[in-house]
């Protein structure tokens, strides 16, 4: 089933640049959030072969709402990768998730949220 096409997609760079320093502004109290707004204070995860990571997100489905969520985690000053199943289950028990009325717009943050690093 091919997925709805998603508003935000319509706006500007500088109207969803807005939406997601809103969004993120509203959900500060978050580890993942406070990497994702201070990446210069952030540990890194080494991915191998030159690459590093700070963030991975996720979107998923629960009781009718939707929900992103990191799948890189911070245990204590130490980034840990977790799988989709295991980020999600961590995410619920520590309500380190956002969350989203629609599939589209949780999706469509779960891949832009970077766009926040680009001046």
């Amino acid at each position: 089933m091919k997925q709805k096409p998603n508003p935000i997609d319509l706006f500007t760079p500088d109207v969803q640049r807005g939406y997601l320093e809103k969004l993120m502004d509203m959900n500060k109290n978050m580890n993942f959030v406070q990497r994702i707004q201070n990446p210069d204070k952030s540990p890194f995860l080494d991915l191998g072969n030159g690459k590093t990571a700070s963030h991975k997100m996720a979107w998923g489905e629960g009781d009718g709402k939707y929900f992103v969520y990191p799948t890189i985690i911070q245990q204590g000053k130490e980034l840990k990768q977790l799988d989709n199943k295991s980020a999600w289950q961590h995410a619920m028990k520590n309500k380190e998730f956002m969350e989203f009325n629609n599939p589209e717009e949780a999706d469509w943050v779960s891949r832009n949220y970077k766009m926040l690093w680009k001046k």
